[in-house]
């Protein structure tokens, strides 16, 4: 079974940016997981989600 898909339209300048950013990052190996790291680090920083919510 596959997982969902999320598709983003960025300008190339945004994009360089990110794979700048993304050679910084050990914890990822190619920009979908550096977007996925983000995303669930913002949630986590942000405090977005409680138990009940997941």
């Amino acid at each position: 079974m596959s997982s969902p898909t999320i598709s983003l339209r960025i300008d190339d300048e945004q994009k360089e940016r990110w794979e700048q950013a993304l050679e910084n990052e050990p914890r990822v190996q190619n920009l979908s997981d550096f977007i996925r790291l983000s995303v669930e680090d913002y949630i986590d920083r942000n405090d977005l989600v409680t138990d009940d919510d997941e």
